[in-house]
């Protein structure tokens, strides 16, 4: 598969904090795949599990986790785990290990994981000048369901998440009016993005920016509503045994 160069957005992270990329701005190098991958990819976010670590008390959100261990390319899932965030970051949910529904297998290595994921290095790597060779990525499902009450996709308010980079996409939406992405840098505004289209994305510096995202309500009240998104994380890899676990997505 070919390689997506980031080039123009680096840049646009580099001085501004952030990038926010266009379905059109993908190119081939994520859909060699077709339509009907993209649609087997969509698809399952029907199957999400209820996200019952909620410090809100909000049933509202349904999501799935995996992490992974990406190097050159190379990418290898590991092991089922906890997600966890120092209450630094999160202070609303953060200080727990959360155990959340595994990410399915067919979804772990399905072709346009691996591809976000490949490009979510080079993001990454070239954010911090190519100064680490590993990455430690997590990859969370989340479906805001706002049918029966408004939704908050990021109940913890405008945060960090601790790590290098952040890709953020949308896969989905339906009956959604809100959900629109502020990023802040200190307490300076800086962006108020609305993603509103399958593979509309952003891409963020982590280390300098904090981003929230508006409660959502079902426009049509009475009719389903919900928004789905995809969001990865980078950072350095600390420790990694690449030989004990399963390694996918390589082919």
């Amino acid at each position: 598969m070919s390689r997506y160069h980031p080039g123009r957005f680096v840049d646009s992270l580099r001085k501004q904090g952030y990038a926010s990329i266009s379905p059109a701005d993908w190119g081939m190098p994520l859909f060699e795949t077709s339509l009907a991958d993209w649609a087997s990819f969509a698809e399952s976010w029907e199957r999400l599990g209820d996200d019952r670590w909620m410090g809100d008390g909000g049933r509202y959100r349904r999501r799935r986790f995996a992490a992974f261990a990406i190097e050159d390319g190379a990418i290898v899932r590991k092991p089922h785990q906890a997600h966890f965030q120092n209450r630094r970051y999160n202070r609303l949910n953060g200080g727990l290990a959360r155990w959340f529904s595994p990410v399915e297998t067919e979804i772990g290595d399905h072709g346009v994981t691996c591809t976000l994921l490949r490009i979510g290095e080079e993001f990454a790597s070239a954010l911090v000048g190519w100064a680490y060779r590993s990455w430690h990525a997590e990859l969370h499902q989340f479906r805001i369901d706002a049918t029966h009450e408004f939704g908050r996709p990021t109940p913890e308010g405008p945060h960090r998440d601790g790590v290098t980079a952040v890709l953020m996409m949308l896969v989905g939406r339906r009956n959604i009016c809100g959900g629109v992405t502020t990023l802040l840098e200190k307490s300076r505004f800086v962006a108020e993005l609305a993603l509103t289209q399958p593979l509309q994305a952003i891409v963020l510096d982590d280390t300098r920016l904090r981003h929230s995202v508006s409660p959502v309500t079902a426009c049509e009240e009475g009719s389903p509503a919900w928004r789905d998104a995809l969001v990865i994380t980078f950072r350095p890899q600390r420790t990694c045994d690449l030989f004990a676990i399963k390694e996918t997505c390589n082919g």
